[in-house]
Order: C-alpha cells, then sequence, then structure tokens
C-alpha cells in the first residue's frame, strides 16, 4: 500500500543514514475499516486500509508528518511506500544473505527500549533507595527522587535533543516508570508497610494477601470460607511470592505498590505506542498516576492504565495493521483486567455496548468482526475463570443482601454530576486538559477515529453515575459510583492530549512551521512529564516535606497518608526505623503477643476461626474470621448483619456451658478464637459486650495481660 504524499514533499528522505517514510498527519490516522466513509476523515486522511491484513504484522501508522517520522526503521508506519521499504530492508530480495539476515533481524523499537530500560531501572533505583537509606523525614530523603529526576531528566532530555528519535522517547518512557516506582521506595524506606499502613482498605487488601499464603483459591480477605468478592489477582500474587521469599505477606505490599503503578506507566505506553507515535504514547502513558495517585489502590492505577487503550484497541475493529489487537491477545488482557479491577468494565459497560455495535454495523467485516469479539469475550472468561466462576456460585448459590456499597463518598454529595473540572478550570493544569479534552472529543467526534469510542467511553461512565444518583436517592446504594470519577478523568485527559496533538499539527500546517513542531512536541511532553512529577512526588513523599529537618510554624501540619505508612507500629510494639512525628499516632494492635497465645495453646500450624474487633489481626495471620469488623466493606456472601446477630445472641448467653457449645455450633460454624478489648464494663467486639464469666477456665485459656487492654481467649484442644 502506498500512502498519499503531498506534492512537493520527498517520498522518502534520508536521515542519519535511513530512510524516514512521510507517514499520515493525523493521530494514527490510517482509517479503520469502520471509518471507511471519507466524509468522516479529515481532509488530510490517507485511502483507507486494506481489508485483509498484511501476510507479516507491521507497525502501525504514527501520527507525525515526515520531518516528525522516527529514524529508525524498527519504527517505520505500515502504510510505507515499496521505496521506503527497499532503503530501510537493504538489498534487494535477489541477494539472498542479507535477505536471511533480514528475516531474523530482531526488530527493536520504543516499547522494546521502553521495557529493557525499565527491566534495568527500576531494580537499579531500589537498590540505589537502600544504599543511600535516606530518612524520608528529612531534607535529605525528601530530595531523593529530586535527585534521581535532575540527573536521569537531563542525560534524557540532552539525547532527546541530540537525535529525536522513537528509541529514545522509549528510553525516556522507561525512565520515568522507573523513577516513580523509586519515589515510592524512597516514601516507604524503613517501613515495610504501604501506603497508609494498615487503615481501612490497606489492612483488607493485607489480609487477603496473607490469606493466600495458605489458599489458593480466591477466598474472602477475612471469612475464608465465601469467594472472594473483591478482584483478587494483586493479593494473590503478593502471598505466594511470599511463601517463596519466606517473608510475611503485609510486608511486600509496599513494594507490590510501588512495582505496580510504576508497571502503569510502562504498560500504558506500550498500548498506545500500536496506535500513537512514540512521544504521544508517552505523554498519555504519564497520566493514570497523575489522575489516581493513591498508591494504596495501585492494582486500579494499573487497571486504569492498561483499560482506554485496550478499548481502543479491542472493541473498534481496527485491522492488525492499523494497532487492532489480535483476539487472543485482547482476550488475555481482558481477562487479567476482571481479576484485577473490574470496576472499570462495569463504569463504561453502556458506552461499550454502543460502540461494539455501532463498530458491527459499520464494518465491512461484520462476521469476522462478532469473531473476533466471541474470541476476545472466551479468552477472557477462560483467563479469569479462576476468579469468575467462584464469583458466579456464590452469586447464584450463596446470595445475600449487598451493604459495601452503602458507603457514602464525600464526593457523592459534593459532586454528584462528575465535573470537578469545571468547579475551578484553573486551579490545576489537568483540569485544564480535561477541558480540552471534553472539547475535543465532542470537535472530533466524526472528523478522527479515536474521538468516538472516548467520547462512548465517556458518555457511558457518566450514564452509570447519574443512573446510580438517582438509585441512591431511591434505597441509598451506591453501587461505587464515585469510583467513576478516575475514569472520567483519565479519558478527558487523554482525549485532551490526543486533541491538543491534532490541533497543534493542525495550525502548524496552517502557519507552515511544521518543521518546528518536533521541538514543540519535545518541549510540551518534558513539561508534561515534571508536571506529573511533581504531583506524584507530592502526593508519594511524607507531606510536608523534609518534617525533622525544616522548622515550620508551631501548629497542626497537614499530614499525607505517606506519612501514616511511617506511624504503625510494628506487630511487637516496637516504632519503625524512621518514624512519624510524634503527634501523629496510630494505636498498636498487639499482634504478635496474640499470636503467641494462640501457639502455645493451639500449636504454629493452627488456622482458628477468629472473632476480632480489630481487621489488622488477620493482615498479621492467616486465620479464618468469623466476620468482619466494618459493616460497609464486607463480603456479600458473608451475610455481615446476619453474624452479627448471632454474636449479639452468642453474648446474651449467661450459662457457662451453654455458651461454650454455642459458639461450637453457631450459625455460620464455630468461634475457636475470641481477640477482644477490655473494658470495666466488659469484653467488647464493638457495641457488643461479653460478660468474662461466660468464659469456662476449663475450655478456654484466657489471656487478659495482652498488652494495649487486649483480651485472648482461645478454646482448647479436644474440649
Amino acid at each position: 500500500m502506498t500512502s498519499s504524499v503531498d506534492e512537493g514533499s520527498s517520498a522518502a528522505r534520508t536521515v542519519t543514514g535511513t530512510a524516514e517514510a512521510d507517514p499520515a498527519p493525523v493521530v494514527a490516522q490510517a482509517g479503520s475499516r469502520a471509518d471507511a466513509d471519507s466524509t468522516t476523515r479529515g481532509a488530510t486522511d490517507p485511502p483507507s486500509a486494506p481489508t485483509d491484513p498484511p501476510s507479516a504484522p507491521t507497525d502501525p501508522p504514527t501520527a507525525l508528518r515526515a520531518e516528525d517520522a522516527p529514524s529508525e526503521p524498527a519504527e517505520r508506519p505500515s502504510d510505507a511506500t515499496p521505496e521506503h521499504r527497499a532503503a530501510e530492508d537493504g538489498p534487494a530480495e535477489g541477494d539472498a544473505g542479507p535477505a536471511w539476515h533480514r528475516r531474523f533481524r530482531p526488530r527493536i523499537g520504543a516499547p522494546t527500549i521502553a521495557v529493557l530500560t525499565w527491566a534495568a531501572a527500576y531494580p537499579g533505583g531500589a537498590a540505589l533507595v537502600k544504599i543511600v537509606d535516606a530518612d524520608p523525614f528529612t531534607a535529605r530523603g525528601a530530595l531523593v527522587p529530586a535527585g534521581a529526576a535532575i540527573v536521569g531528566g537531563l542525560l534524557l532530555f540532552a539525547l532527546a535533543l541530540w537525535r529525536s528519535s522513537d528509541r529514545i522517547i522509549g528510553l525516556v518512557a522507561g525512565g520515568y516508570a522507573a523513577w516513580v516506582g523509586l519515589t515510592l521506595i524512597a516514601s516507604y524506606n524503613g517501613s515495610p508497610f504501604g501506603d497508609s499502613g494498615l487503615r481501612g482498605d490497606s489492612a483488607r487488601l493485607a489480609a487477603m494477601a496473607t490469606k493466600f499464603t495458605v489458599h489458593t483459591q480466591p477466598v474472602d480477605g477475612i471469612v475464608s470460607s465465601v469467594p472472594s468478592e473483591y478482584p483478587p489477582l494483586f493479593p494473590f500474587l503478593l502471598g505466594r511470592l511470599a511463601l517463596q521469599l519466606d517473608q510475611p505477606a503485609w510486608s511486600l505490599i509496599g513494594y507490590g505498590e510501588a512495582t505496580l503503578i510504576s508497571l502503569a506507566v510502562l504498560v500504558a505506553f506500550v498500548l498506545w505506542r500500536g496506535i500513537v507515535p512514540a512521544w504521544v504514547a508517552l505523554a498519555l502513558a504519564v497520566l493514570p498516576p497523575w489522575v489516581f495517585s493513591q498508591p494504596r489502590k495501585s492494582y486500579e492505577i494499573v487497571t486504569l492504565a492498561v483499560f482506554v487503550p485496550w478499548v481502543l484497541r479491542t472493541f473498534t475493529d481496527r485491522s492488525r495493521r492499523e494497532g487492532g489487537l489480535h483476539w487472543l491477545a485482547a482476550g488475555v488482557i481482558g481477562g487479567l483486567l476482571l481479576m484485577t479491577y473490574q470496576g472499570y468494565v462495569m463504569f463504561a459497560a453502556v458506552g461499550l455496548v454502543v460502540l461494539v455495535v455501532g463498530s458491527f454495523w459499520r464494518s465491512r467485516h461484520r462476521w469476522r468482526y462478532l469473531g473476533h469479539l466471541v474470541g476476545v469475550g472466551a479468552t477472557a472468561f477462560v483467563v479469569a475463570a479462576w476468579y469468575l466462576i467462584p464469583y458466579l456460585r456464590g452469586t447464584l448459590t450463596i446470595g445475600g443482601s449487598r451493604v459495601n456499597d452503602y458507603f457514602i463518598s464525600p464526593a457523592i454529595v459534593e459532586d454528584p454530576l462528575g465535573v470537578w473540572y469545571l468547579k475551578a478550570p484553573l486551579s490545576a493544569p489537568l483540569h485544564v486538559l480535561q477541558i480540552c479534552g471534553l472539547v475535543g472529543l465532542a470537535w472530533y467526534w466524526r472528523k478522527r477515529w479515536w474521538a468516538r469510542p472516548l467520547l462512548l467511553v465517556l458518555l457511558g461512565a457518566y450514564a452509570y453515575r447519574w443512573a446510580f444518583v438517582l438509585i441512591f436517592m431511591h434505597n441509598g446504594h451506591t453501587l461505587y459510583l464515585h469510583y467513576t470519577t478516575r475514569l472520567l478523568g483519565l479519558v478527558l485527559a487523554s482525549g485532551g492530549i490526543l486533541a491538543l496533538v491534532e490541533a497543534g499539527r493542525a495550525l502548524a500546517a496552517r502557519l507552515r512551521v511544521v518543521g518546528s513542531l518536533r521541538r514543540v512536541a519535545l518541549v510540551g511532553t518534558a513539561g508534561l512529564l515534571v508536571l506529573a512529577g511533581l504531583s506524584g512526588a507530592g502526593t508519594w513523599m511524607p507531606s510536608p516535606p523534609g518534617l525533622d529537618s525544616v522548622k515550620r510554624p508551631e501548629g497542626p501540619q497537614n499530614y499525607n497518608l505517606a506519612v501514616y505508612t511511617h506511624a504503625e507500629p510494628l506487630p511487637d510494639g516496637s516504632r519503625q526505623r524512621y518514624p512519624a512525628p510524634d503527634e501523629v499516632t496510630v494505636t498498636w494492635f498487639p499482634a504478635e503477643p496474640i499470636r503467641r497465645v494462640v501457639h502455645e495453646t493451639l500449636g504454629p500450624d493452627a488456622l482458628p476461626v477468629t472473632l476480632s474487633y480489630d481487621e489488622r489481626m488477620y493482615a498479621y495471620q492467616p486465620w479464618p474470621g468469623y466476620m468482619a469488623v466494618e459493616r460497609l466493606a464486607s463480603n456479600t456472601w458473608t451475610h455481615w448483619d446476619d453474624r452479627r446477630a448471632e454474636v449479639v445472641r452468642l453474648s446474651g448467653i449467661t450459662d457457662p456451658a451453654e455458651f461454650t457449645r454455642a459458639t461450637k455450633d453457631t450459625r455460620f460454624g464455630e468461634i475457636d478464637v475470641f481477640v477482644l478489648r477490655r473494658r470495666p464494663a466488659g469484653w467488647h467486639f464493638g457495641s457488643i459486650v461479653f460478660n468474662p464469666k461466660q468464659f469456662d477456665p476449663a475450655v478456654w485459656r484466657i489471656d487478659d495481660t495482652v498488652p494495649n487492654g487486649v483480651v485472648v481467649a482461645v478454646r482448647k484442644p479436644g474440649t
């Protein structure tokens, strides 16, 4: 296939010894099979790509003019002319030696360079943090990410100025992804915990990881007798890795968070590079951790980073040479998404259905497209079957009343429409970018192939949010509508990048300054990386920065969650190596003394069913819990309200013998260990109070000397 070339431009130019193609001037503008109608394409669009894929896959078309095209042969656009291919591939087909060499020559492009760079720089950066071993609360420790950014950033920027190419951009992408991980590891230095320690969801994630040290099936993180309702892949990997390393699973959470958020940048770059030029892919790849910057939700961030380009490359009926994914690859990615965090699929479901129906209707090969969809769906189900089959079994056979979506986030009442970026449009650069995305997606709806699917995903997420605002007003269920903010934010920001690239190209062509477009793109992308990096470091590092070194006015400080990472006491009650300021306090949960009592009574391999007043118990030990403490975070299939009613019933039994029998045969099974708060009025599980006289010393080993006002009652073996 040959692409149209403006008269007067060279069909092929030689840059640093290699031929350079004149690719399509619009972002991945080789139209999809669904966009055959020329009225829906820009005036500068090339002719539609052939409907039959080539015998060997080629790189997707890029978005730059010849002046901005990559100079590496490995990155040539798929619509390059035969002259381009001849110039890049070397001698003609008759030369058997070079032909053989070309057949087996590895194609090292920007994605490969990015992966290799990350694979070397990320562990190297982690090792550097450990060697420097700086206290993150000192000025020196707070500047570790900045120092790495200055050295690495200047070096990479100089390389890009010296010889701008896709491979250099791949180097930058891998380096930035590694820097993100380095920043998080520097923040956690001296602590075995992840973001915020073991507060709330962080404790429940650690509990899931700890459960997977003794389970291989997806079970709930607390009540392990029911399937996991929450996607289990990330904690499962941590739990199995903990076994291999002989380390507590909870101590790997921080490293897991750093790795996933770092990978979010890398994987986003690799996926976006299939449909946009390398520098645009880099700009898009830095967005996910900027839009959603909470490390304790690292698995949601990496899912978000993958979801948007996956949708564009899976459901838009694009051929392989146009960047479309093979159904097998798309299905594998889809299955991994479902097992990591399925929320974004749910939020965008309406938009995805409209996108699929529209793509099918416009496709010139409808049955092939339908076969592609079937292949994607079947593969995704097979990959995620380990999680989906127990999930379906729980839904169909266990059932229960969902209570975990009664939680009311402030975002629901403060921003029910999900238009936060319009309330203070100039308050943050990201808001400006998102507004550009909103305008750009509407403007390019019929002009650029990427605008339609992105806008449909956006509208689908808004439809979900607004529908559940009304449902919440009716029955109090939110179905996590406030989480749509993250998807909305990334789609808008991604649309903003693509729209600005398109508008900049058109403006440069009108002003006849296309030759300057490369420099503008380089500076603009560098500026975006700086803004995203500053935002991330401000969230991920303890704040205010340099707490132990910088003198500030007296009074309360606005501490972020990274500070609480270092405030969590260790299981034995000792402080961390680099503790948080004294005014930041977290109550010690005496996990180690409790463990000793239980193991001395039942043995080190025992897995007793435990009723604990604090969910941190399950983060430290893989013991199955009788019920969760927090109703609004409980698994639907555990029937939290019914279990609580059973505990209330037990607390009312005054006869010790009857209490012993009842605790061994409740509606949901036995209770072997009680971990309760010791108070003058009795032993407390939340607001439920037990009388110490209920526990017969002949049946229960009772230790009321556990520190911090905790009492432990363990059923003796054989009783």
